[in-house]
């Protein structure tokens, strides 16, 4: 017996946004989709009126409250408006999907939490916990014993290896590489192609093979 699909707005309308809307629909291509999108939402009113994939920018706040039945994603790739957003939503009393492409590999074992986004090609074995709101980008690799905290953002090609820890709004560039047993601190950057074989302060940003901390100005 098919259920009706549960209404989702998007927050955001941006290029993740994009790949988000591209994850419902790829549900919906393998039949097992939860959810139709009915629009987008985004605080900046350049993006009102336009549309995304087809499906239009709805407006801003005010159009999310007209939408009281729809559960809610937030598609914003930097882990601080994220976070933000995510709160402002909340506060409104709105309930967060969590969206996992068909074509991602995601062992029972890993535990994924609220308002999560996990792209095609993701690789996660046993043993792996995501917080809310974390951004898992196409074809990354988490193994196991792997702490993501909420609000971290993961872009395409990320290896993480066994038993690394991500504190709360973490951000990792294309193909970075994390060795075992390593932590990168809260909202800490690492850049794209770096390999981390340190500790990463927290607020840190870090770039290179070896990573290592970029002056601040």
């Amino acid at each position: 017996m098919n259920h009706p699909l549960t209404p989702l707005v998007i927050l955001g309308a941006g290029g993740h946004a994009s790949d988000t809307l591209t994850i419902v629909r790829a549900q919906a291509d393998a039949g097992v989709a939860r959810h139709a999108v009915v629009g987008f939402v985004s605080e900046l009113e350049a993006d009102h009126g336009r549309a995304v994939g087809g499906v239009p920018v709805l407006g801003g706040w005010d159009a999310l409250d007209a939408q009281p039945a729809a559960d809610v994603v937030c598609a914003i790739a930097d882990p601080r408006v994220r976070q933000r957003v995510v709160r402002e939503a909340l506060a409104r009393g709105r309930r967060f999907a969590t969206l996992v492409h068909p074509a991602a590999v995601v062992s029972p074992r890993v535990a994924v939490g609220a308002g999560c986004l996990l792209s095609a090609g993701v690789l996660s074995t046993d043993d792996v916990v995501l917080g809310d709101h974390v951004i898992v980008n196409l074809a990354c690799t988490l193994t196991h014993g792997n702490r993501i905290a909420s609000y971290c953002t993961l872009a395409p090609g990320c290896r993480i290896n066994g038993g690394v820890v991500l504190d709360e709004g973490a951000e990792l560039g294309a193909g970075a590489i994390v060795l075992p047993g390593r932590r990168i601190g809260a909202f800490a950057m690492v850049g794209a192609g770096a390999v981390v074989t340190r500790d990463v302060e927290p607020g840190a940003t870090v770039a290179g093979v070896p990573a290592r901390p970029l002056a601040r100005h």
